[in-house]
């Protein structure tokens, strides 16, 4: 959120945003700004740095992170997918154009570099029209090679089970556990994930905060370390409620979790998987929960 800057000395820095919060809050919901139990932002060091001046945590932007992460891994793979946009951008061409339009109703797609949700749908878009193209003599030459296509199908593979991730994060119900258990399979597919994805990388300002409410959202509560407690005490609830529709709700919220099943005839996404196999995880070591993850991936 950039701050409104109506003095000559505004500027977006940390402090700027504060004193525009503490009026905000002030004029329109008659609340002070100390009421503020923690901010949820993008994980960049204004704030942080806005977060140490309120003196609360900070819950990082989960979709920040996993898009730092695709960032590594489309670079990675960066000349294979040119070969990938050297033919989109030829298939665009007035006379591959109306060749294609003969052939099917699917058009060539081209990524933008600042997106990498992007490089999968022109990633996708390939592997669809490859069949229409492959024996083209006119593009012989821009078809990527036997060996590129070998990587390229198994950069999709990768990108289709983040792409779910995404989708996953945007919904209104997802979690702070669900989120941590849909980084934890991704880091299970690639430990260089974990770089951003883990749950404690450096990026990350409130580690102890977000990890407690991951494990009283799960349920383990118990399993807090003393760190984790002082992170969330102003969070605990010092009355027990009244009726019992907190403790309803939290039932309702763990039946919401455990339900797994897909919609029509698709194949069971990545996400689904992991919530499918969320009560096994606490229950086995690292290296038998990720044997059972690949093992029912490759089954899919």
């Amino acid at each position: 959120m950039a701050p409104l800057l109506n003095e000559p000395g505004d500027d977006h820095s940390a402090e700027t945003r504060r004193i525009f919060l503490q009026k905000m809050l002030r004029r329109y919901y008659g609340k002070d700004i100390t009421e503020c139990a923690f901010i949820v932002g993008d994980n960049c060091s204004v704030n942080k740095r806005l977060a140490g001046l309120l003196h609360v945590a900070q819950v990082g932007c989960a979709n920040h992170r996993l898009n730092l992460a695709m960032e590594e891994l489309v670079e990675e793979s960066s000349q294979d997918l040119g070969s990938v946009q050297a033919l989109m951008i030829k298939l665009r061409s007035l006379n591959q154009a109306a060749k294609l339009r003969l052939k099917t109703s699917l058009r060539p797609v081209i990524r933008q570099e600042t997106r990498w949700s992007s490089t999968f749908i022109m990633l996708d878009r390939y592997f669809k029209v490859l069949e229409f193209v492959k024996d083209d003599a006119d593009l012989e030459d821009a078809l990527p090679t036997r060996a590129e296509n070998r990587r390229l199908m198994a950069l999709h593979a990768e990108l289709t089970n983040v792409e779910s991730v995404t989708k996953a994060l945007q919904s209104t119900k997802v979690s702070m556990a669900d989120a941590r258990l849909f980084f934890d399979g991704l880091i299970t597919l690639r430990a260089s994930f974990a770089k951003y994805l883990g749950e404690r990388p450096d990026i990350v300002y409130a580690a102890d905060f977000e990890a407690a409410c991951v494990k009283v959202q799960e349920g383990r509560a118990h399993q807090l370390s003393r760190a984790q407690k002082a992170a969330v005490s102003q969070l605990v609830v010092r009355e027990a409620p009244a009726t019992g529709a907190a403790s309803d709700g939290a039932q309702d919220a763990a039946k919401r979790r455990k339900r797994t099943g897909s919609s029509g005839d698709e194949e069971e996404s990545f996400v689904e998987l992991l919530k499918s196999a969320r009560l096994e995880r606490h229950n086995l070591l690292p290296i038998t929960f990720e044997a059972i993850l690949l093992l029912r991936l490759s089954d899919g």
